[in-house]
């Protein structure tokens, strides 16, 4: 629950700068109490925890109830989510890409093809629910800026950039190669290859560390 102070007229636009913090276990859900106002401000609150009856105050409230089970489940999720797509990149950084450039051009090229339409499909889907769902645990699943919250917002920060890095570079060149025909392949496209393979490994770095922060935030939540 979050009580913000300023309802008064005679403290109207006096800022926040006191804050009295309250956490419980309530009904099998976390309720975190905070009254944020000056210190007369502060003093108009008082709380009936059992029932959740607010006596007076002098501000608007809200409440919000999260369920740690949910919680859990929505860490679950984004790490499941996140840890595929790092581990769908990461194969084809390190063993379909090396396998198919040791093929012959013919076959190279139509290998390279399919996987870039299959790829193009589901990638933006796959990258967009990875990032939604790690916003969703550094907003919801925590409460106060510690470290699991510095975590996942780094996590979500450097899957938010990796999506518009790959919209800008690697993409571009995806859709070339799907593109291509077979009688008609650019006398280039090897070096095309080679730069997407470059751009693909940046990508896969900064995914595996987006997702040790998000790992990581969970874990030491979990631990709290």
């Amino acid at each position: 629950m979050e009580i913000a102070g300023g309802a008064d007229a005679a403290f109207a636009g006096v800022k926040a700068q006191h804050a009295l913090r309250w956490r419980s276990n309530f009904g099998g859900c976390y309720i975190q109490f905070r009254i944020r106002g000056s210190r007369r401000e502060s003093a108009v609150a008082a709380f009936y925890v059992g029932d959740l009856r607010l006596r007076e105050v002098g501000s608007i409230a809200s409440c919000e109830f999260m369920n740690p089970d949910i919680i859990h489940a929505l860490e679950i999720a984004a790490i499941v989510v996140a840890g595929t797509l790092t581990g769908s990149e990461l194969a084809v950084a390190v063993f379909f890409h090396p396998r198919i450039s040791r093929l012959e051009d013919a076959v190279h090229v139509q290998a390279a093809q399919t996987l870039a339409k299959a790829l193009g499909m589901v990638m933006p889907f796959w990258y967009a629910l990875t990032f939604l769902l790690a916003l969703l645990v550094t907003f919801v699943a925590h409460t106060t800026r510690s470290t699991p919250w510095w975590l996942a917002l780094a996590s979500t920060a450097l899957f938010a950039l990796i999506s518009v890095y790959s919209v800008l570079l690697p993409v571009p060149i995806n859709n070339q190669v799907a593109s291509w025909k077979p009688a008609s392949v650019p006398e280039n496209w090897r070096d095309l290859r080679r730069r997407w393979d470059l751009l693909h490994a940046i990508r896969v770095a900064f995914l595996i560390v987006a997702l040790i922060a998000l790992v990581a935030s969970g874990v030491i939540n979990s631990g709290a």
